[in-house]
């Protein structure tokens, strides 16, 4: 996650800041700094699977209507809906990646384990995302 802040030393610039861990080294440091806080990494994780999931539906969706009202033959208009349609199967795709997400980042404590049916689901998603 990084957000634009203010740079002390460039006070007219803003400079990208990763909020992951403060202090930065917190993220990989083992044992962990006392004075550290880092964001919990599978939640982080999981909410940027629900907003492409979610953006997947909007772009699969919002576009049908206006294909619809286009002045061209029906079955034109049907056989683009459709093409479009392809865009279902790839947010399925992200809803499954987005479950592995929560499986092997959340709720267990082996995350190796179970990450790869995450890193298989993800690939797939990728994959359908090219061919559709």
């Amino acid at each position: 996650m990084f957000i634009s802040e203010p740079d002390p030393d460039h006070s007219s610039k803003g400079t990208f800041t990763d909020k992951r861990a403060r202090p930065i080294q917190a993220y990989w440091e083992y044992p962990p700094i006392v004075a550290a806080h880092c964001l919990d990494e599978g939640k982080v994780m999981l909410g940027g699977g629900i907003i492409n999931c979610f953006s997947d539906l909007l772009t699969t969706v919002l576009p049908i209507p206006i294909i619809m009202r286009l002045q061209m033959p029906m079955r034109q208009r049907i056989g683009v809906c459709i093409l479009l349609c392809l865009g279902f199967i790839v947010t399925i795709a992200g809803v499954i990646r987005t479950y592995f997400i929560w499986k092997s980042l959340i709720a267990t404590w082996d995350e190796t384990w179970f990450a790869y049916p995450l890193w298989i689901a993800a690939a797939v998603e990728i994959d359908l995302a090219v061919v559709s």
